[in-house]
């Protein structure tokens, strides 16, 4: 049993999990809306990009991560998130790193 002495009663987390699992097998999801993300994201920017991941700075993104966003900005020049100044600044960061 592994417990988290919180202050609260103790939590069992092979059963908390057991029923987590069991509330998402057991959920009937409704599409309910689809929107671009700068309409539904109160704090959305032309600057942001979404990613599966942790927020990162264009200066942390390394190999894979900058190529896919290079990528991006080519596919979608003028998309709500792809500013040709963003663009411009990915190119050439990732034209200095590999030629």
């Amino acid at each position: 049993m592994s417990a988290k002495a919180t202050g609260r009663e103790a939590i069992n987390r092979e059963t908390a999990n057991r029923e987590a699992f069991e509330r998402l097998c057991a959920a009937e999801p409704v599409l309910v809306d689809v929107k671009p993300a700068i309409e539904a994201l109160p704090s959305m920017t032309r600057e942001i990009v979404l990613t599966s991941g942790a927020p990162l700075l264009w200066e942390d993104c390394t190999g894979g991560q900058r190529d896919a966003l290079i990528g991006g900005g080519q596919i979608g020049a003028g998309s709500v998130w792809a500013s040709m100044e963003y663009f411009e600044k990915a190119v050439g960061v990732w034209e200095a790193k590999y030629g």
